[in-house]
C-alpha cells in the first residue's frame, strides 16, 4: 500500500466525538439450561440468507433513490490509511484536504478514524452529480417492515465481525479518496429511501475476551 502523508489531519480532528451505531442489547435468557436454550437458536450462518436478501433490497432501494436525484456512485481511487494512534479521532464527517502522495500534492477526501475489524457498516457513499461534483450521500432509511431474529452470537455481532466467539482484533485507520483535477467535494446530501430492516439480537452473555 502506498504511503499517505496525512499529518495535516491531526489539526483537523476537531468537533464532537463520533457516535457509533447503536447495538441491540443481549436478549434476556428465559428460565432453563442456558446451553440447551442457546443451542435451539439459529447461528449467524443460518440467518445469513435472510440478512443478505434484505441488505440487497436496501441497497437497490438506495441506488434507485440516488439516481432519481441525479447522482451516481463516484469512481474515485480509494485507499486505506493505517493509523497507529490509540485515541479515536474527533472527526465525524468527510473533509477535503491537500496531502503529499507519492511525492506530489493531491486533493483528497478523508473520513474519520475507525476500527475496520470491529465495524462492518462504516463505508461512506461517495457520489457525483451531473456536473461532476463529489458528495457524500447520507442514507435516510425509512423502514417498511422489520424482521427480528435472535442468534447464537456475541454482542459484537455476525457479519463482518470475526470470530463470533471472541472479541476481534483491531485494524485502526481511515478511508481516503483521491479527487480528480477538476473535482470539488461539496459535502453531504441526504437521500431518503424505503426498504425493509433486519434486526439481529445477540443472546450469548458468556463470550470470552482475549487476555
Amino acid at each position: 500500500m502506498r504511503a499517505l502523508v496525512l499529518a495535516a489531519l491531526v489539526a483537523c480532528d476537531q468537533g464532537a466525538a463520533p457516535k457509533p451505531a447503536p447495538e441491540p442489547s443481549p436478549v434476556p435468557m428465559p428460565p432453563g439450561d442456558a446451553a440447551s436454550i442457546d443451542a435451539a437458536l439459529p447461528t449467524c450462518e443460518d440467518v445469513r440468507p435472510q440478512y443478505m436478501a434484505i441488505k440487497q433490497a436496501q441497497d437497490a432501494a438506495f441506488d434507485a433513490a440516488l439516481r432519481s436525484r441525479g447522482f451516481k456512485p463516484a469512481k474515485l481511487q480509494r485507499e486505506w490509511h493505517v493509523e497507529t494512534r490509540e485515541a479515536q479521532s474527533k472527526q465525524v464527517e468527510l473533509i477535503e484536504l491537500t496531502i503529499t502522495h507519492d511525492g506530489k500534492r493531491r486533493r483528497v477526501i478523508t473520513g474519520p478514524i475507525y476500527d475496520r475489524a470491529n465495524f462492518d457498516d462504516r463505508a461512506r457513499d461517495v457520489v457525483v452529480d451531473a456536473d461532476g461534483n463529489v458528495w457524500e450521500a447520507t442514507r435516510q432509511h425509512q423502514v417498511t417492515t422489520t424482521t427480528t431474529v435472535s442468534v447464537q452470537a456475541c454482542e459484537w455481532g455476525c457479519f463482518g465481525r470475526e470470530p463470533q466467539g471472541e472479541e476481534p482484533g483491531r485494524d485502526l485507520g481511515r478511508d481516503v479518496w483521491m479527487l480528480g483535477a477538476k473535482q470539488t467535494f461539496k459535502g453531504e446530501v441526504p437521500i431518503e429511501f424505503s426498504a425493509p430492516y433486519f434486526d439481529i439480537r445477540y443472546t450469548r452473555i458468556d463470550c470470552p475476551y482475549p487476555k
